[in-house]
């Protein structure tokens, strides 16, 4: 009885003690990413790179989309733009849908909260997509 009770107590402790190391680990996700603007389609990367600058990073959700669908919607509150921030800020309040036509995503609707960003910039002249 006692050599069961001394090979259970092992079998306890060296079966935690693997189990200890072999927990899987999170891979990290930072909040501001340039890898998620790398991800986007090319038409839709050169829009966001050209309204905001080579070293523009954005949050989580900050392109969003149904895979049964065809367009990618952009919340441009979510993209931080260090190019812009000697301008006192970035490009807020623009909402951008993109569609996919023809095999390439052109812009189909952009709407903004505010009519221009702190950093001066007007976003409804940005350049058209057609």
């Amino acid at each position: 009885m006692t050599r069961i009770l001394a090979w259970s107590t092992w079998f306890l402790v060296f079966g935690w003690a693997c189990a200890a190391h072999a927990s899987p680990v999170p891979p990290v996700d930072p909040v501001w990413s340039t890898d998620r603007i790398a991800r986007l389609p090319r038409e839709v990367r050169k829009r966001v790179l050209s309204a905001c600058g080579p070293h523009a990073r954005a949050g989580h959700y900050f392109a969003t989309y149904d895979p049964h669908s065809d367009a990618i919607h952009l919340d441009y509150s979510l993209l931080e733009c260090p190019d812009l921030s000697s301008f006192g800020g970035g490009i807020s309040g623009l909402h951008q849908t993109f569609v996919r036509r023809a095999g390439r995503y052109v812009s189909s609707h952009s709407q903004r909260d505010v009519r221009r960003t702190a950093a001066g910039i007007d976003v409804s002249r940005l350049p058209p997509d057609h």
